[in-house]
């Protein structure tokens, strides 16, 4: 059967008034088959061009969120058919049609542009694609004059690293498609089922308690230390589940208990002759708190609940083997549940009284008890209000399509039957308004989409929040002594070092941003300064079903003078796990440059004795692309107390001790200053940091680093980097000699970093650095003195990577990224590094050593199932052959030979506790034995975002860490928000 194309080329251009056209159609037979066939050398060409002159390229600014047209913009167009009315300047075409169009691709079953309105109308199936942006809807109008337009049933991508390049063809070529012409080809669709039944949907819990007090203390009831005392309790204790978080339950947890103890030995505290003797004892207890409850598999739970516990009387015990002791004291329990039906249980737990370390009169410990109970849950929540829900668009399988009444927009119906088309056209649907955003809880019944639509997945750099708390003795804040990613690479024992510095530098309470998100809504409105929508969802996540969730209500974008995007929204609210809800900002400032709020509270005890304030200024740019960034501060810490510890005094050496003086006037404000220059081709980066401005004080409590890189091409040994680089009162960290201070430096050095041929599977990598700077620096025998020399470097490094087993990654998205953002491969390799380090003084003196480092590491399981599922271990040795010693303490060797070991371990579901630290087996170092840079780490690890609590005994630190993850893919992915048919439907379609 013959098949008949019909294509024309059409040139339309719009002056003043006036429309001149020219078509030219070409038919041609081809195929072996005998086929007839007709085609042309292209579809159609539409120039609207909004001035006196015609226009062939973009002359206008686009929409700061979908990069459609607004002014005079080509947009070409290939469909299977094509209509022109010349007269009244309106082109339709249809089936297959794809538009370019603003530098991306547009493509539906149905598209009508009128010239002389210039209004643009797609309809089923309408997929656009740009760089790092992506939107399908089941339609899509324009208006190009005033610069609106709607999306209805709308899923897409948005891309700040796309948005910032400006919506322009030029910007388009430079910007790879991460959506391809194969994705294209189909729309994506939701999946559609019925939420699961919650597993545990009773709030209310009622428990029967059992136990008997121990001596333990807190520590050892863990171990179940200590011996049992002849005090036992018993009674009732009643749970509300506050929060249902899907793994994750609030609870109210309330206790009635009575005590009966009998005569037993007292304590050494609070009574006439001591240990003697304490009588017979009756007393009740109150307990009242909160708890977190983690769902570890659907019948295991573990919680921990904080709160207060009340005694009718002074406990005997407490009173005699405590030094302070009260009725009132802090109450911590830690659970352990097992469900052997929906509503019975089995419980134990550890039952804690103490004074939170002296904060209830003093006390430091009280008593702990083991209780065995039994549980009885009950009632129901209330059923949630009717939302409504984000259909399917047109294209997409929909049950429930036929229930929703169709009405199409007055303008959108008006072209078509301009253009002498049915006004119905492709049907567009309903939407149903409804109080909330329809978002239907995961898993759903129906099996997950095998096909995620996702390729190439990996991570970015994702938001982060961290809060240390440091002990008093802990001044530094290691903001600069971190090891740089060479140093890290060729040094296989820093490990621990990095991990402990990237905790707890000095920084941004919060600090990156999420550059890629996906979004759904039932109807987006664009409007010329930026767009609006009744209700929206977004997620960071790129796998459906997501992990996290954003629901806005009543979503507004504004673009801003500055170019970022203010978007606020009456009611926004963040689900982690899809459950889980967390207060999320209502307005939220989409700058084109990453950046935090303007006020922010640090912490600094190296520079500033504590607390400061800081405030963002924001960036000047003079002469042309010169940048100059100020961050003014009010150091609270000094104003609390009136005091400095922090400087030595006035018009002493820099290497002078600190010492306790009064704060003047300049001592309460502090400046940090950046500035980005282009020279040579490449750019200078400057920094200063005063933590005082008191004009004697500069000296003391200034810092500075500037440095300028370039990289050449050599051709025979490639790309070489050049560094220029400069530093007043540099910090750094020298293994076990602790933190020393680079009074100044100044100087330049080549270095390259790259791979070399592969013998077999033995990967290689080469690090090299040669150059000279002028060094004043502490003396290593004599700290208080300064020592000022020339000093010429060489290193070489050789990285060698040998795997000695390896396995494959999951090949289900879902399975192998479950609690990681990577895919885990499990695997075993073994690492080698050999360096050779020489320095030359100009003294004369040098100093030149050769470092062996050799170690393995082993990768087990996928970090899929509950348990046990994932093993990460590494163990490094180093051995450092020395000649000479170099007289500054910065660089001298320290610790030639000592172990870095790191123990990575997923206990059960997404909990994971993880241990680095170095291991000091130098027997002619004074810290022989000793463990250095130690860190535990116990997580919560999923996919798209991770909670910490971290601790240091060895640098007395510890604090909690938030991230929420980054990601960049390939693909158009699927809608997020699954499609839960009306009830009737699902009554009434088979199973």
């Amino acid at each position: 059967m013959a098949r008949l194309r019909l294509t024309a080329l059409l040139s339309v251009l719009v002056s003043m008034g006036s429309v001149q056209v020219s078509a030219a159609a070409e038919a041609s037979r081809q195929g072996d088959s005998g086929e007839l066939v007709h085609t042309t050398p292209a579809a159609a060409l539409i120039a609207a061009g909004t001035g006196s002159e015609p226009s062939a390229r973009a002359t206008g600014q686009a929409s700061d969120l979908f990069g459609l047209p607004t002014g005079g913009i080509p947009i070409t167009v290939q469909a299977d058919r094509q209509d022109f009315d010349t007269e009244r300047g309106i082109l339709v075409a249809e089936g297959n049609v794809i538009t370019s169009i603003n530098g991306g691709v547009l493509r539906a079953e149905r598209l009508v542009y009128s010239v002389f309105q210039r209004r643009l109308n797609a309809q089923g199936g309408v997929r656009f694609s740009r760089g790092g942006q992506y939107f399908q809807a089941s339609s899509l109008r324009f208006n190009l004059i005033e610069q609106t337009g709607e999306l209805v049933d709308v899923y897409g991508i948005l891309d700040s690293t796309s948005t910032r390049q400006g919506f322009n063809p030029a910007a388009a070529a430079v910007q790879p498609d991460r959506v391809s012409w194969q994705d294209m080809e189909r729309i994506s669709c939701p999946p559609i089922g019925r939420p699961e039944d919650n597993p545990h949907p009773y709030p209310w819990a009622a428990t029967f308690w059992n136990g008997q007090m121990t001596d333990a203390l807190f520590g050892e009831a863990f171990t179940l230390g200590g011996d049992l005392r002849l005090e036992w309790l018993s009674g009732f204790g009643l749970q509300k589940r506050l929060i249902d978080a899907g793994p994750l339950a609030f609870e109210l947890d309330l206790m009635g208990m009575g005590h009966v103890a009998q005569r037993q030995a007292g304590g050494r505290h609070n009574q006439a002759t001591p240990y003697a003797d304490v009588p017979a004892q009756s007393f009740a207890e109150l307990v009242a708190g909160v708890g977190v409850r983690a769902w570890l598999h659907p019948r295991l739970s573990i919680q921990f609940i904080d709160g207060v516990s009340l005694n009718s009387e002074v406990s005997s015990y407490e009173k005699t083997h405590r030094k302070n002791h009260s009725r009132f004291l802090n109450y911590l329990g830690f659970e352990l549940e097992w469900l052997f039906s929906p509503r019975w249980s089995v419980v134990g737990r550890i039952h804690h009284r103490s004074g939170a370390f002296g904060l209830y009169a003093g006390t430091k410990e009280g008593s702990n008890a083991y209780l065995l109970g039994f549980r009885y849950r009950f009632g129901s929540d209330p059923r949630p209000a009717a939302r409504a829900p984000l259909v399917p668009p047109v294209g997409c399988p929909d049950p429930d399509r036929g229930l929703r009444q169709t009405r199409r927009p007055l303008d959108a119906v008006l072209t078509d039957l301009a253009s002498g088309g049915s006004p119905q056209g492709v049907p567009e649907q309903e939407v149903v308004t409804g109080s909330e955003v329809a978002v239907t809880p995961f898993p759903i019944t129906a099996t997950s989409p095998p096909d995620q639509r996702v390729t190439d997945l990996q991570q970015r750099e994702g938001f982060s929040f961290k809060a240390a708390v440091v002990a008093d003795e802990l001044e530094n804040e290691l903001e600069d002594d971190r090891p740089t990613q060479d140093e890290l690479q060729f040094n296989l024992v820093l490990g621990a070092t990095t991990r402990l510095a990237e905790l707890t530098k000095r920084q941004e309470t919060i600090e990156g941003s999420i550059t890629r998100v996906r979004f759904q809504a039932n109807r987006i409105r664009l409007e010329a300064n930026g767009w609006r929508a009744d209700r929206a969802v977004f997620t960071n996540d790129p796998l459906t079903p997501p992990q996290n969730l954003i629901e806005a209500t009543d979503v507004v974008s504004r673009r801003q003078p500055d170019g970022s995007s203010l978007i606020s929204s009456r009611a926004t609210r963040a689900l982690l796990d899809s459950r889980l809800p967390l207060p999320f900002p209502a307005e939220i400032v989409a700058r084109k440059e990453a950046g935090q709020g303007r006020w922010s509270l640090k912490n600094d005890r190296y520079d500033r004795d504590g607390s400061y304030l800081e405030y963002k200024a924001g960036t000047v740019v003079f002469l042309d692309d010169v940048r100059l960034s100020l961050r003014p501060q009010v150091i609270l810490a000094r104003m609390g107390s009136g005091t400095t510890g922090v400087y030595p005094p006035m018009h002493q050496s820099l290497a002078a001790d600190d010492v306790e003086q009064d704060a003047a006037a300049g001592d309460y404000f502090g400046l940090e200053a950046r500035l980005t220059a282009p020279l040579l081709g490449s750019h200078l980066q400057v920094r200063g940091d005063f933590s005082s401005l008191q004009a004697g004080r500069v000296p003391f409590a200034s810092r500075a680093k500037a440095r300028w890189l370039a990289r050449f091409e050599t051709g025979l040994v490639g790309p070489v980097d050049v560094v220029l680089a400069a530093a007043y009162r540099d910090r750094v960290w020298n293994g076990s000699l602790g933190e020393q201070t680079v009074y100044l430096s100044y100087g330049g050095y080549l270095e390259q970093n790259r791979a070399i041929p592969a013998l077999g599977s033995l990967t290689n990598r080469l690090f090299w650095r040669a150059g000279t700077q002028w060094i004043e620096a502490s003396y290593f025998e004599h700290e208080n003195d300064i020592a000022r020399k020339w000093r010429s470097t060489a290193r070489f490094s050789l990285r060698s990577t040998l795997p000695l087993l390896a396995g494959d990654p999951l090949p289900d998205l879902l399975e192998a990224h479950r609690f990681s953002p990577v895919a885990i491969t499990p695997g075993l390799r073994a690492i080698f590094v050999n360096a050779s380090d020489v320095s030359s003084y100009g003294d004369g003196t040098g100093q030149s050593s050769w470092t062996t480092q050799a170690g393995f590491e082993l990768t087990s399981g996928h970090f899929s199932k509950r348990w046990l599922d994932y093993t990460r271990f590494g163990l490094f040795g180093r051995v450092i052959s020395l000649s000479g010693a170099s007289p500054f303490a910065f660089d001298r060797v320290a610790d030639p030979e000592a172990v870095g070991f790191s123990l990575e371990q997923q206990l059960v579901g997404p909990v994971v506790l993880s241990f680095d630290g170095i291991y000091n087996v130098d027997a002619d170092s004074e810290r022989y034995g000793k463990l250095s840079d130690a860190l535990i780490k116990l997580g919560w690890s999923r996919r798209t975002y991770e909670a910490g609590l971290y601790y240091s005994p060895d640098r007395e630190l510890g604090g909690v860490s938030f991230t929420l993850r980054d990601f960049d893919w390939k693909g158009p992915g699927i809608p997020f928000v699954p499609y839960e048919p009306l009830p009737s439907m699902e009554q009434d379609s088979p199973r």
